[in-house]
């Protein structure tokens, strides 16, 4: 099959949308058998230019280019998938079948990461972003979202085919994954462990969660847990964070230099869980990398965690609003009851990222989605 990957970010920049688009790109390299691809990056000032004025005469110029470029091309595509973004969509007009593989709608983010805005309000307040979304399921042959709770809401409020939707999980965006031995030989020390290593990892830290990551840190210690939580990818401005001494702070690793990297992998081989409290995440990678290690994921009952995330099996989700105090009850009766517990639980959490959680399993899907036109 000859597929055209069309990138909004830049694909060669591993920190660029969560190194999303760099794996996801490598992956789909290895599986297809023809690939181009077709660069469309949006300026910073595009969606405020979205917002403030005309929908049509600020995107149009990128389904414009789109066409142009295959028609001039050699390259008769069969197929062609924009990743994380869909500005070529709405205005395309050539005869390739166009798809794209996405995390969210522009309701979903701004219902989600704003103020809960119900639709009609997120239509009559974002109306060119509502006509954006409606305009791509329109134009797209196929429409795949990375979490059930995205496809759900897609179809739900815009009332499309619920046929030409479809929920392929995204991957873990690491390099390699450990081998299972490797992660079978950390297990013994985690089990032997007389502290229950917690690790929050992400950057927009306060929507994922961080505050209520310290606070059951500190929960789990006045319980008698000896409890450390290590803080992975920001700076947060919590108050008493950093002087706890139950709290490390790290900062960001470049998960390209082998230094970096061997530290990341070290503190992710010494860790009993992933927190993830998020009031609002379209589907957090994260969770996916922390799988490929062994390491179960604690969280709430949010958007993409609940396709990530079965409870009982690779982690468990809690209602936000009383996260702390339920998971600290769940930590603590599973801390105390090592070692099975943890170990059942540990072997399904690396279970689940071989089977549904990786990239090339993602990707083999979509291939099968797209053989249909080629």
């Amino acid at each position: 099959m000859k597929l055209l990957l069309v990138h909004h970010k830049n694909q060669r920049d591993i920190g660029s949308f969560s190194g999303t688009a760099y794996f996801m790109t490598r992956a789909i390299k290895r599986v297809f058998g023809e690939v181009r691809e077709y660069d469309a990056p949006e300026p910073e000032q595009l969606l405020r230019e979205v917002h403030e004025g005309d929908f049509r005469t600020k995107l149009a110029p990128y389904g414009t280019g789109l066409r142009n470029y295959l028609t001039g091309s050699e390259f008769k595509a069969d197929c062609i998938l924009c990743i994380g973004g869909t500005t070529c969509i709405p205005f395309y007009d050539h005869t390739t079948p166009i798809v794209y593989w996405h995390d969210c709608t522009w309701h979903t983010i701004l219902q989600s990461y704003a103020d809960k805005r119900r639709f009609e309000e997120f239509k009559k307040t974002f109306a060119n972003f509502w006509l954006w979304d409606q305009a791509v399921l329109k134009r797209s042959a196929l429409a795949i979202f990375s979490s059930a709770f995205i496809a759900d809401a897609c179809t739900e409020h815009y009332r499309i085919d619920s046929g030409k939707v479809r929920v392929i999980p995204f991957g873990a965006n690491i390099f390699d994954a450990p081998v299972r031995d490797r992660v079978e030989s950390a297990l013994g020390g985690k089990l032997a462990s007389r502290t229950l290593n917690l690790t929050f990892l992400g950057k927009d830290w306060k929507r994922k969660g961080l505050q209520d990551a310290y606070r059951l840190t500190l929960l789990l210690n006045s319980m008698g847990i000896s409890t450390q939580l290590n803080v992975i990818g920001c700076e947060p401005a919590i108050e008493g964070i950093y002087d706890s001494r139950h709290v490390r702070i790290w900062g960001r690793f470049d998960k390209s230099d082998e230094a970096q990297f061997a530290r990341f992998e070290q503190i992710l081989f010494q860790t009993h869980f992933l927190v993830h409290p998020a009031a609002s995440e379209p589907y957090g990678i994260a969770l996916c990398e922390a799988n490929a290690y062994g390491i179960p994921v604690i969280g709430t009952t949010v958007e993409g965690l609940m396709t990530i995330v079965k409870n009982g099996v690779n982690g468990y989700l809690f209602e936000p609003g009383t996260f702390v105090k339920d998971a600290a009850v769940c930590l603590a009766n599973i801390f105390r009851q090592m070692p099975h517990a943890y170990a059942t639980l540990s072997g399904y959490a690396r279970q689940e990222y071989e089977e549904r959680l990786n990239w090339d399993t993602g990707v083999l899907r979509l291939r099968e989605e797209l053989s249909i036109f080629g």
